[in-house]
């Protein structure tokens, strides 16, 4: 699964930066953001990711706040644990691919390690 996840946010980028090549550094007319947390896999051979459901909320949340850009819920995808399937990280990639526009940031928030 990890591999197909790597696959998924390689092509997304490609695909991101094509659309966006443009983008200039007069700042961004809106922050979007797909956040995937995942701390037990289904698979027994994927070690399990110590808090990393966690930290999706809290990237999710210092979004939100003051510091993070006061980015609006509606303008991020929360995925954690069971949530986090294949098809609904698909959804959320074409999801920020369709709501992106020139000068927006995107972000792609994917714990993909043990610390």
């Amino acid at each position: 699964m990890f591999f197909i996840l790597i696959q998924i946010f390689w092509s997304f980028s490609i695909l991101l930066n094509a659309q966006n090549s443009s983008i200039a550094t007069q700042g961004h007319a809106g922050t979007y953001a797909v956040i995937i947390g995942v701390t037990k896999y289904q698979n027994p051979a994927i070690p399990a990711l110590q808090f990393a459901d966690r930290d999706g909320h809290e990237f999710y949340n210092w979004l939100q706040s003051g510091s993070g850009g006061d980015v609006p819920p509606q303008n991020i995808k929360l995925l954690v644990n069971e949530e986090a399937t294949i098809a609904a990280i698909y959804q959320a990639l074409d999801w920020l691919k369709e709501v992106c526009k020139e000068n927006d940031k995107a972000y792609i928030y994917f714990r993909d390690m043990v610390m």
